[in-house]
């Protein structure tokens, strides 16, 4: 997709999905969850609580798997597992974790801070000779060099790196609209 459509589908109003909507996957984990809780057992909310938590810690982890990880074979499986355990958590459990995305993978604050401390501190090169005339004007241009692009890389987002595995993956523009659907609803 080009930066034109992505920033049309940026501007779009979206609205979360309602209840009935959901997917067939959603109402089956539903289902099970109603017959894992029959009216017989004791507590009730205390069972749904922890199961809840647990879905939600397991859709956490492949959520952390679908950012580090770098083979393209298992990333497909875990992006699939990300997103169908998104759609079974409830609505508060994706806030939650739409929340740990937006604080845990954003950006290093404290490692941006120093690289701009440094970059300020290097002398800059001068652009009008063509080439460096000494070793050490060369090592400036290299410290210069090397600064800017750690600081173009510190300035990316780690969460960054999962909306565009899911922007390549089959399904993920769907699935990134209904993301930011849910991100839309939290800010209102």
């Amino acid at each position: 997709m080009n930066k034109k459509g992505l920033a049309i589908l940026m501007r779009t109003k979206m609205r979360p999905l309602s209840p009935s909507s959901s997917s067939p996957s959603v109402s089956a984990t539903n289902k099970i969850n109603q017959l894992q809780l029959s009216p017989g057992e004791g507590n009730k909310s205390s069972a749904l609580k922890i199961n809840t938590e647990r879905e939600f810690e397991v859709v956490r982890e492949s959520m952390n798997s679908a950012i580090s990880m770098n083979k393209t074979e298992v990333l497909d499986v875990v992006l699939n597992d990300f997103s169908e355990g998104y759609f079974s958590l409830s609505s508060e459990n994706r806030r939650k974790l739409l929340l740990i995305l937006a604080r845990e993978y954003d950006l290093n604050r404290a490692q941006l801070h120093e690289l701009i401390r440094q970059y300020l501190g290097l002398e800059i090169p001068q652009g009008d000779k063509a080439e460096p005339t000494s070793h050490e004007e060369e090592g400036r241009l290299a410290a210069f060099y090397r600064v800017e692009r750690n600081l173009r890389h510190a300035l990316k987002p780690m969460y960054e790196v999962l909306f565009e595995r899911l922007n390549t993956h089959p399904g993920g523009l769907k699935f990134l609209s209904i993301i930011r659907a849910d991100t839309l609803s939290i800010l209102e």
